[in-house]
């Protein structure tokens, strides 16, 4: 979880410490959840970036109420989708 601080010098202003969660494949972060600014009325749920070193598998889950955006900085990613919806 990360650790959200009130800026002492400016009102409104807060400070996030992200936490990395990190293995031999490289790691995983929150950068934003909604819930973090509960004064605040976000369409977005959540975000999150990773990196992953060369070879490693990720994944094999899906998600029934979240959509997943993702945007390769650099290197290749290969992804393998399969549509489970009843109406496929």
């Amino acid at each position: 979880m990360a650790e959200i601080t009130n800026s002492t010098k400016i009102v409104g202003v807060k400070f996030v410490a992200l936490r990395a969660f990190t293995d031999e494949r490289g790691f995983f972060m929150e950068t934003f959840r909604k819930e973090w600014f509960p004064e605040r009325s976000w369409d977005i749920v959540q975000t999150n970036r990773n990196f992953s070193k060369a070879g490693v598998l990720r994944g094999l889950h899906y998600h029934h109420h979240q959509v997943d955006y993702w945007c390769v900085m650099a290197g290749t990613m290969r992804v393998g989708l399969a549509d489970l919806r009843p109406s496929s």
